[in-house]
């Protein structure tokens, strides 16, 4: 076996009197996927936060390939081997996707370097090209005076590889035809299947008159074509971007070439510098950005992780949570680190983004590199690690290989005990009251929401689900009136008679909505669990109406402190202190203090550990039954199926299907309206 490429022996950190971790000891190989899993607050992701210098350890030592390890930063980490795409956000939303992505390099793109020096590098996933040779061979001859032989030695290397590339070429784009061919095929294949079984399932409908069969077969067949043809363009438009990246390999090859010799000659050769032409670049181009060169650099780097949607030069906070954690990962991956560590990134995610993050973690381990993956999803981390450490308390109970990996050993490790009482809803019976708290009037909102009507009963839980762009994240804020609708309404009110134009209109009305991306849209990080929880019901406790009751404002956050069991030392810790599972806490804790008795979660288990995931159920199980109305957004098929009385699909805009809760509704019943 090989060395470990990282330890940490005898690791402590504290965060006043909580010990975050308690004298770790663990070692991570090459060439693995380790899994890092444990309830939240277990300390997985202090200890990541610690190896990439986000935190400081309070005692204990690292070593990081052989050497003693202490990066002061997240830059420093990742500039020398280790980058981590953190479990929230990791962008910043006022500047552009290319400066995110070259945050702390922009000097590269400045001055002496405004123009371009270095080739662009460009790869196909097909000729296995091992570019680290010529950095190899660069650091091989730094130390010595015979830069001829270095010169020779880059020359030689870059000619055998490309005499190797020609040889194979051919083949390659072969390969990539016949995959292309393939996959058309699968895909003609199951739009016929599809529609054909559609076909004999309403021809058999004698429910239907022959005139309904036909529109309703037609219709079908209308939305499936345009299916059809988006996922053909789709596996185009990739066909097309890997058979220009083999060609780019001649390129790749020449243009690294290139580039060493172009180090080396700046190393063994200082003096040849042209120094006057630097100076009057630093003197009037050392405070301007290339932005072209810029944009560029920036595109190469998201499309080297297959990303071709997001563009560089437009604003972080233009992009969703998936295509800001997309950049952050592309970001990280551009410097190549020995170890990439993906804390809770994948809830951010899609199942496209999912797809492209597990290519490149299979990618790295397959170079001999290290993924440490930190999910709350078991049967994710079952599949996709080939090692497992489990976390509680801050300790590790136990380190696992895939042979033994089993879900109820794992979940007993870590809980410390067997989960008890119902995980999902026990029954099975669609219910709800009479009284309707929230009703939508043909709601749209450009061509993201098309005609939406949809009835929000007390003592309901309705479920909302799809892809991920569906537009179910954007009904959510719609209702809450964080956005305004062009065109339609949402009603509330005892005769529903208020239009829900705002979000104080919203909160007045006792609505709470609880986004997908809560440290940016529900929680100031940098406050107090007090003052986060106590912001929504400061209407309900004027005095006078101008005066706070503090009295009232302490009796409300003590109470939902205790009630919904925050983990922490007091309501004055800072909620950036706070694991996932207590965040999520602190936001629920807002709109129950508010008593509002209708609420929107979107995504209201993501990021959150299977305790927690229980205890939310549990939580909404007990508000239906008390009379509350909620509606849960979920790109968790599962949660959809075990808690709502009626399920919702959407698909471009618009609900395609509804289901009422069934003990035989699958999973499988509800895709096909997705897609």
């Amino acid at each position: 076996m090989a060395d470990a490429i990282f330890k940490a022996t005898h690791m402590v950190k504290r965060f006043g009197p909580t010990i975050a971790l308690n004298d770790v000891d663990i070692e991570i190989y090459p060439g693995e996927i380790r899994g890092f899993i444990g309830e939240n607050g277990s300390g997985k992701s202090t200890m990541s936060q610690i190896m990439t210098g986000i935190y400081t350890k309070t005692s204990g030592t690292m070593t990081f390939k052989g050497k003693h390890w202490e990066p002061h930063s997240m830059m420093e980490a990742l500039h020398n081997g280790i980058g981590i795409a953190v479990q929230e956000n990791g962008t910043i939303s006022g500047i552009s996707v290319a400066e995110n992505i070259f945050l702390c390099e922009l000097d590269k793109f400045s001055g002496v370097n405004f123009f371009e020096k270095e080739r662009l590098i460009s790869k196909s996933k097909y000729f296995n090209l091992d570019l680290n040779v010529f950095e190899n061979i660069k650091n091989k001859y730094l130390n010595t005076n015979n830069y001829e032989a270095a010169k020779q030695e880059v020359v030689k290397t870059a000619n055998d590889l490309l005499n190797k590339y020609l040889s194979v070429k051919g083949s390659y784009i072969e390969k990539e035809n016949k995959d292309y061919d393939d996959k058309i095929n699968a895909l003609t294949e199951k739009f016929n299947s599809n529609s054909k079984a559609y076909y004999d399932q309403v021809i058999t409908n004698n429910k239907l008159s022959e005139k309904e069969k036909q529109k309703s077969y037609h219709f079908y067949l209308s939305e499936l074509k345009k299916e059809y043809k988006k996922q053909l363009k789709h596996l185009d438009n990739i066909h097309q971007y890997n058979l220009l990246a083999i060609k780019n390999d001649k390129k790749a090859i020449l243009n690294t070439k290139l580039n060493t010799l172009a180090a080396l000659k700046a190393h063994f050769e200082p003096n040849k510098e042209p120094k006057l032409k630097n100076f009057f670049l630093k003197l009037f181009l050392g405070k301007l950005v290339n932005q072209a060169k810029l944009n560029r650099h920036a595109k190469q780097v998201l499309e080297n992780i297959g990303v071709r949607t997001i563009r560089p030069e437009l604003p972080m906070g233009a992009y969703d949570i998936q295509s800001r954690k997309l950049v952050e990962i592309a970001k990280v991956l551009a410097k190549n680190p020995d170890i990439f560590i993906v804390d809770e990134t994948t809830t951010a995610l899609s199942e496209d983004g999912r797809q492209i993050l597990y290519k490149k973690m299979n990618d790295l381990k397959q170079e001999g590199k290290t993924v440490l993956f930190i999910s709350h999803d078991l049967d994710e981390i079952m599949e996709k690690c080939d090692t497992l450490t489990v976390l509680r308390d801050g300790s590790i109970v136990a380190n696992m290989v895939k042979s033994e990996f089993d879900p109820d050993l794992i979940k007993k490790y870590m809980i410390g005990r067997e989960i008890k009482g119902d995980y999902y809803r026990a029954d099975f019976t669609p219910s709800k009251e009479d009284e309707v708290l929230l009703k939508v009037n043909d709601l749209s909102y450009g061509n993201a929401l098309k005609n939406i009507n949809l009835e929000l009963h007390a003592g309901e839980i309705v479920g909302v689900g799809g892809l991920s762009d569906c537009g179910m994240h954007i009904l959510g804020k719609a209702m809450f009136g964080s956005i305004r609708p062009s065109k339609g309404e949402v009603l509330t009110g005892q005769n529903l008679d208020i239009v829900v134009n705002s979000e104080l209109v919203a909160m007045k009305n006792k609505i709470g909505y609880l986004p997908k991306d809560r440290d940016v849209e529900a929680l100031a990080l940098n406050d107090s669990i007090y003052n986060n929880i106590a912001i929504a019901s400061i209407n309900n406790i004027l005095k006078f109406k101008c005066v706070v009751s503090k009295r009232d404002e302490r009796e409300i956050v003590k109470k939902e402190v205790d009630f919904l069991q925050i983990k922490c030392n007091s309501s004055s810790d800072l909620v950036r202190t706070l694991s996932g599972g207590n965040k999520q806490k602190v936001s629920l804790a807002k709109w129950l203090g508010n008593e509002s008795k209708i609420l929107i979660l979107d995504c209201p288990t993501r990021g959150v550990d299977i305790g927690v995931k229980q205890f939310i159920y549990q939580l909404m199980t007990k508000l239906k039954y008390e009379g509350y109305a909620i509606l849960m957004i979920s790109e968790e098929l599962p949660e959809l199926l075990g808690m709502s009385d009626r399920l919702l699909i959407m698909k471009n805009g618009e609900i395609s299907r509804e289901f009422l809760r069934s003990k035989d509704l699958r999973q499988e019943d509800v895709i096909e309206y997705m897609l």
